[in-house]
């Protein structure tokens, strides 16, 4: 049997319509039907991108923008009202604002490194799901409950009340010898926040982003390279992942 094309979910947890691309993807994921594609789940930090391609540095086109912010706000309540999930803005008080994000992204990054198989090959229907789910807690303890994600505290928690799920992916998984590390999620988190090695998946996968014109989130991108911008561009993204379209060169 051939191996599935790949869909690649570039996703960073600051980003509001990156919140609803991963709802999508759970979705897609937990449909009766699987997808006749493989997820391929790629976390990375859109401050180093701004910085590097934005005229507005760090901040980012939209940060910089009181009136683009508040667009997007009032966007995000619409198209949520209309996926039927919860949406309350970033948290942060007086002032809602974007927290760091960095220990989560490299908390996924290490959890996606333990589901991959030992040949590289694309995780199992099973593994997507699961690593899918944990995506989607974080952006709801973000974007639902206003829980601080930059805290070690609270990324423990959260993959605490999914324990049971992770227990046997994790006991299986020789990067966590490898790192020294056991599959206790003090202990998960605790590397993630430390570890060179976590550092440089994010790192790595930022570093690329840059290098390869990814200027938001989220992205999609298939196996031959066609890309796609935007929450809204899933369905699209989807489809063109089994079955590309024939167009000319690109202008």
């Amino acid at each position: 049997m051939s191996a599935l094309p790949s869909l690649r979910f570039w996703f960073e947890y600051n980003s509001p319509y990156s919140y609803l691309a991963a709802v999508r993807v759970l979705r897609a994921l937990e449909a009766p039907v699987a997808p006749r594609f493989a997820i391929e789940f790629r976390p990375f930090l859109l401050g180093p991108v701004f910085a590097k391609t934005s005229p507005t540095g760090p901040k980012g086109p939209v940060l910089s923008n009181p009136a683009k912010t508040r667009y997007i706000v009032r966007d995000m309540q619409r198209l949520c009202q209309r996926e039927g999930i919860v949406y309350r803005g970033w948290p942060g008080k007086p002032k809602p604002r974007p927290v760091n994000t960095t220990a989560a992204a490299r908390l996924t990054a290490l959890l996606n490194a333990c589901l991959v198989p030992a040949d590289g090959s694309a995780l199992p229907l099973a593994a997507q799901r699961l690593l899918a789910r944990w995506v989607l807690d974080v952006f709801e303890a973000m974007f639902v409950h206003h829980y601080d994600v930059s805290k070690p505290e609270v990324l423990t928690a959260l993959l605490q009340s999914r324990a049971e799920a992770w227990h046997t992916p994790l006991a299986v998984t020789p990067l966590l010898q490898e790192l020294g590390i056991t599959a206790n999620p003090g202990s998960l988190v605790h590397a993630a926040t430390t570890h060179p090695r976590t550092e440089a998946m994010v790192q790595d996968n930022t570093d690329w982003a840059i290098a390869n014109d990814i200027f938001g989130a989220p992205f999609f991108i298939t196996d031959d390279g066609e890309r796609f911008w935007g929450s809204d561009r899933w369905a699209d993204a989807a489809a063109w992942a089994v079955n590309p379209m024939d167009l000319p060169a690109k202008l």
